[in-house]
């Protein structure tokens, strides 16, 4: 919740971004709150695991009282609760206070000793499955879920889904690396010859920063295609590729574009700042706009060259 609040501020109020380290400096629990004060969520757009809750509400109906304890802001945790409507209590960060790994384990024993079952996915759930009566694990990495049957208290686990190739496809918008062969369309219209390595650099220039600043825009528009697509949202939106990795790819596709425009024209350079920009805020309406962009860094590229 931690990044889908993070992209949510990109998406509505961008220019909060350059207060993250400074609300971080008051810790992360301050960070949240802060973000989590700027934004709006709608928790039934969330992705959620059918099968984890499906077994949570039949715990329920079998007459367990369930807890939503959690690390993201009391703000969002609140609003999850009312959605879901199955849970008899909350605790999450307040602001202050940062109610994960260790800190949400006082909480917890504090309450419950350690008669409680909890579900979590995380290494930071580590110290809690290690004391608790039992450990559901939902959701984890290989290396977690090992970690966790070695406390030998694992009483159920929800596997993690694989990343099928077909959503990593979809999350780097390969279908849009054909479009960047327009860059060749004017230099070769004019007959001008264009050296093989400048070309392949022009070309991979476009394609990485492409698909990094559309990931980027999928992250920033999460909420959009979840209320526009519902059922067939983008990688991202419905959870099929993991948001932690999409920030973390996005910016490290971008830096290989940019280090791929180094030998070219400074002109260049400025076609593929203002092509990053408007996929980023991309429309059916900006829809010529790229296709431009891309003549204009062939010419810039060769035929000024």
């Amino acid at each position: 919740m931690l990044l889908e609040s993070i992209a949510r501020l990109l998406g509505n109020k961008p220019w909060l971004a350059v207060m993250l380290p400074f609300w971080l400096r008051g810790g992360r629990a301050a960070m949240k709150r802060k973000i989590a004060e700027q934004i709006t969520i709608d928790a039934s757009l969330l992705p959620y695991n059918t099968p984890f809750l499906e077994w949570i509400e039949s715990e329920r109906n079998a007459g367990r009282p369930l807890l939503l304890a959690t690390a993201s802001d009391r703000l969002l945790a609140d609003e999850i609760a009312r959605h879901l409507d199955i849970f008899d209590q909350v605790i999450a960060s307040d602001g202050q206070h940062n109610l994960k790994g260790v800190g949400k384990l006082e909480a917890l024993k504090e309450a419950y000793g350690t008669e409680f079952a909890y579900a979590g996915n995380s290494r930071a759930d580590l110290p809690i499955w290690r004391e608790c009566r039992e450990a559901i694990v939902v959701n984890a990495k290989p290396d977690v879920l090992a970690a966790a049957r070695a406390g030998g208290n694992v009483t159920r686990v929800f596997e993690r889904e694989p990343i099928k190739p077909a959503s990593i496809i979809s999350v780097l918008h390969l279908q849009d690396w054909l479009k960047n062969l327009l860059i060749f369309a004017v230099p070769l219209g004019l007959q001008v010859p264009v050296q093989p390595w400048l070309g392949a650099a022009a070309f991979l220039s476009f394609s990485f920063c492409g698909s990094g600043a559309a990931m980027l825009g999928d992250l920033i528009n999460l909420e959009r295609d979840r209320r526009d697509r519902v059922g067939s949202s983008g990688a991202i939106a419905s959870g099929a590729f993991p948001m932690e990795w999409a920030f973390v790819a996005s910016a490290a596709l971008i830096a290989i574009g940019a280090a791929f425009a180094l030998p070219l024209p400074p002109r260049f350079a400025i076609c593929l700042a203002g092509f990053v920009v408007l996929t980023l805020v991309y429309s059916r309406r900006t829809m010529v706009t790229p296709l431009v962009l891309r003549l204009a860094a062939g010419w810039f590229a060769f035929v000024q060259h």
